[in-house]
């Protein structure tokens, strides 16, 4: 094998490591603070973007809708699974007028956000991440401005018949 076959071998593998999404781990990620816990799922460190109107320095806030089109947040969090094999399969809230549990990923360099209609899986013994430019949760059509220091609250279904309503709190990214 010459030295240019090698070289591309070895790039090759490296940018494929690399790409590769670790967000769904059989190992468990530490949790700084937990959410909500019931059987063996632990919910931590769950928090949600400002709205961009109110990252704006010196924005007149009277001057925007929250309703309009585009008004779209994110929701992050880690699930912990000390039980059996789950999945994440739903997540509602008023927040929105669709909340929607979405993957970020990158195809011939092009990065794309898909839906998860069949949503997650949480392996047993170990933790699904969600986190920006991985697995995330879509806020699309705020209904009300996330100002840094509220909250809101979500429900999170698994397939197991778990069902955990959360406080989720708003910080600027």
């Amino acid at each position: 094998m010459n030295i240019k076959r090698s070289i591309a071998l070895c790039a090759t593998l490296l940018l494929a490591a690399c790409g590769q999404d670790m967000s769904a781990s059989t190992a468990p990620v530490k949790i700084s603070q937990v959410n909500a816990q019931a059987g063996g799922l632990i919910i931590g460190d769950a928090w949600a973007r400002a709205t961009a109107m109110n990252m704006a320095s010196g924005d007149d806030q009277s001057q925007h809708d929250a309703n309009t089109p585009g008004m779209n947040s994110a929701a992050y969090m880690i699930i912990q699974n000390t039980g059996g094999a789950d999945k994440l399969v739903s997540i509602s809230g008023d927040v929105a007028e669709s909340v929607e549990l979405h993957v970020t990923s990158m195809k011939d360099g092009v990065m794309s956000m898909n839906p998860l209609p069949d949503g997650a899986d949480v392996p047993a013994g170990g933790s699904l991440v969600l986190k920006p430019a991985s697995y995330h949760i879509m806020l699309i059509g705020v209904k009300q401005n996330l100002e840094a220091g509220g909250t809101f609250k979500l429900t999170l279904k698994f397939k197991s018949g778990t069902a955990m309503t959360i406080d989720v709190p708003v910080r600027a990214p």
